[in-house]
């Protein structure tokens, strides 16, 4: 067994190398097409990036994305290749035209990387992107909203009597605490049942091995590259045992009916109680899948999670850096009422002007997602200010880079 699987790998790694090293070497005769007669070719960037794909993810081995993008609009202005097929845009008006709900562009094929699953944000069909949004809907009216907060409560407290049970004159890492409160509480809103952190004070292997497959998308490296990688005898162990995992906790889910809602139990009514086909079984192993990623801190270029961790830690960062918001956002919530247990429900901290506006800004100085959100623009192109933009290219606004414009 352990030779044959040594065989497979053998066989598939030198097909790899045959590929790149030998066929790969007949491609040269693009590198004049890619530079002078390519839709971008007017478009400034440097040499490499208009050559290859791997241009990027090469300076990303030294450096971080946002470091990278930011120089490269120093040097190039609002609009810079970074890619053969790829634009990173700054313009002020090109986030609405490529993000936005009336937006012509569409999901680039970065988001077919974790087919056959598929989660709300991986639909790069626009119907079923609103048909799939409409069952999730469900799980977000203020009634379901209210229902989480008590689910919350739990995981709240746990994490208040872990920071409160350290020494006064002992450092604690922040960003642990609030990563396990995250994943916690996401495993909790998913499965109906958490991961346990809080209560180990130590990350689940699960969590790791996401956490594992999630980095590699950091280096924005091509998506036919990546599924080569996971394709290779051995490589995607991990993640199909995570894989099994996710299955098993959502087939458990789907047996129980929870006395206070959780978001999957929006997400199961349309199933009526029977069991779902294989595509509605992926459909919804992907949407779960999202509710956890929602707890990531790793800020990778996976745009379906509002990175839940990274928000929390770098609003603590900020808070602890410039004390005199801490006296002000105190002030302002000795003012609200309060509920019997000593918390602050939502709706009633919800428009506090302070405390919002100081969150808005954290998010603008440090977005949780701190890459590349690419899209694909459609046939016929599009108009961004006095630029055109030709039709089937990936483009992408670096929020990192927009948030720090002056």
């Amino acid at each position: 067994m352990e030779s044959g699987l040594q065989l497979q790998a053998g066989a598939f790694i030198l097909g790899v190398l045959a590929h790149s090293l030998y066929f790969r070497s007949g491609e040269h005769h693009l590198y004049p097409i890619r530079v002078f007669l390519h839709p971008l070719g007017r478009f400034p960037g440097p040499l490499g990036a208009r050559l290859s794909g791997f241009w990027l993810p090469a300076k990303l081995l030294h450096q971080p994305l946002y470091q990278v993008l930011e120089e490269l609009h120093k040097e190039y202005g609002q609009f810079v290749r970074i890619g053969p097929s790829d634009l990173s845009i700054i313009h002020p008006d090109a986030v609405n035209i490529i993000y936005g709900f009336k937006s012509a562009c569409t999901k680039a094929p970065f988001y077919d990387l974790g087919a056959p699953v598929q989660s709300l944000h991986a639909h790069r069909n626009r119907e079923a992107h609103d048909q799939r949004r409409r069952v999730w809907s469900l799980g977000f009216s203020d009634k379901s909203l209210r229902a989480y907060e008590k689910r919350l409560q739990i995981y709240r407290q746990k994490l208040i009597d872990l920071l409160t049970s350290a020494a006064d004159n002992q450092a604690i890492n922040i960003s642990n605490y609030l990563t396990w409160y995250s994943y916690d509480v996401m495993g909790d809103l998913a499965f109906g049942r958490t991961f346990g952190l809080l209560d180990a004070s130590a990350n689940h292997w699960a969590i790791q091995i996401l956490n594992d497959m999630l980095k590699p998308l950091e280096y924005s490296v091509p998506i036919w590259a990546l599924r080569l990688l996971g394709s290779i005898p051995g490589m995607n162990k991990d993640a199909l045992r995570y894989e099994e995992f996710s299955h098993q906790r959502l087939k458990t889910r789907m047996r129980e009916t929870p006395e206070i809602p959780d978001i999957s139990s929006s997400l199961l009514v349309e199933l009526q109680g029977r069991v779902p086909t294989t595509k509605e079984f992926y459909q919804l192993l992907g949407d779960v899948e999202l509710i956890i990623a929602a707890g990531s801190n790793t800020g990778s270029q996976v745009d379906d999670s509002d990175t839940t961790a990274a928000a929390l830690i770098t609003v603590i960062y900020e808070l602890a850096k410039h004390p005199v918001h801490v006296k002000m956002i105190r002030e302002e919530l000795s003012l609200c009422a309060v509920e019997p247990s000593g918390e602050y429900m939502h709706e009633k901290i919800a428009g506090l002007r302070h405390l919002n506006g100081f969150i808005n800004e954290v998010l603008r100085l440090h977005p949780p997602i701190g890459s590349i959100i690419p899209r694909k623009t459609p046939p016929e192109g599009i108009m961004i200010g006095d630029t055109y933009i030709p039709g089937n290219m990936t483009v992408s606004c670096p929020q990192c880079v927009i948030g720090r414009c002056k």
